[in-house]
């Protein structure tokens, strides 16, 4: 039903009454109503991009306090700066001293326009906030992968694996973040989903490699 009312393209008429269903719903279900008495207590962050095909919660069969969410264009994590206005930097801040999170993941995906942007950039002036953001990353220096898996063919899709990897090792230079990894009580991971065959990947530290999860 969720994919069909997708493929419908729907307009405000259909999202308010798509809420008044589920809103029906959630003041009777227990576990929801556990959530707004009790609060929230998700174990992950996924940093995704803000594409309407990668939603993670959709993806991922997530209810509702399953997982904490930051969606950035190409889900890109700048290294850290002392700006107060970062909203990446405050949502790492807020789930790293008022949540008890265990993971974070960086999930790229395939197909990615934020990432062709980026290609797009090269080495030119940003003209516009999309390539203000992106060029936050477009100069740092991109660890090589050993190889790449056979079902990702274009340049793009390369590099989105290289950003999605890149983005995880910035989240190292974020205070929260860095303190919590070398207490040993947080883990940082890179995937990519390869959205036509819907394959899933994870990058791997001992052989450098973006890996299919078996």
């Amino acid at each position: 039903m969720g994919i069909i009312k997708a493929m419908s393209k729907p307009n405000i008429e259909n999202l308010i009454s798509g809420y008044k269903e589920q809103a029906s719903k959630l003041k009777n279900n227990n576990d929801y109503q556990n959530l707004v008495k009790y609060g929230q207590d998700p174990k992950t962050l996924i940093v995704s991009c803000c594409d309407s095909r990668v939603d993670p919660a959709l993806l991922f069969k997530c209810g509702f306090g399953d997982i904490f969410v930051l969606r950035t264009i190409a889900n890109i994590v700048p290294k850290y700066n002392k700006s107060p206005n970062c909203a990446t930097a405050a949502a790492l801040q807020f789930v790293l001293t008022k949540l008890n999170i265990d993971d974070i993941i960086i999930l790229g995906h395939s197909c990615c326009a934020g990432i062709a942007a980026l290609c797009n950039l090269g080495n030119k002036k940003p003209q516009n906030n999309v390539e203000s953001w992106l060029a936050q990353i477009r100069n740092e220096k991109q660890e090589s992968l050993l190889q790449y898996p056979k079902m990702i063919k274009s340049d793009i899709d390369k590099k989105a694996l290289n950003t999605a990897l890149q983005s995880r090792e910035n989240l190292q230079s974020y205070p929260w973040v860095a303190a919590a990894v070398k207490q040993q009580k947080l883990q940082l991971h890179a995937w990519f989903i390869e959205i036509e065959a819907m394959q899933l990947y994870a990058y791997e530290d001992d052989t450098n490699e973006f890996k299919v999860f078996s």
